[in-house]
């Protein structure tokens, strides 16, 4: 009865409240679209990490052009779409010349901290 009256309010189907409230709310792990390029994501990233280690800070265009270097598939383009969602999946963002001074002083693990970024 609850459900129904839940359903009416959030203009949800009944049956999605019923199996939130017996199973959780949190999303099943591996669920959500996968990646079409596993391989060249995951050469992308081990890429973008070395190039941090060495105190290297790529900038998009430079990620977009590994990307594309790295690509075995002609059908990739490395889109401006593309290269947000993988920006964001990798928790990848810009580093500014003043930043990357500070980086240099204090680590990057240290700078990462202070700026309060996880990872």
């Amino acid at each position: 009865m609850e459900t129904e009256i839940f359903s009416l309010i959030f203009q949800l189907p009944s049956k999605n409240i019923k199996r939130w409230c017996k199973l959780g709310v949190n999303r099943k792990k591996g669920g959500g679209r996968k990646s079409k390029f596993p391989k060249l994501e995951s050469d992308l990233i081990n890429w973008y990490n070395d190039s941090i280690n060495n105190n290297i800070f790529p900038k998009s265009n430079q990620i977009r052009e590994k990307a594309l270097e790295l690509a075995s598939d002609v059908s990739f383009l490395a889109s401006k779409t593309w290269l947000e969602k993988f920006k964001r999946k990798y928790n990848i963002i810009y580093i500014s010349k003043k930043d990357c001074i500070l980086i240099e002083k204090i680590g990057y693990k240290e700078w990462r901290k202070s700026k309060n970024l996880n990872n």
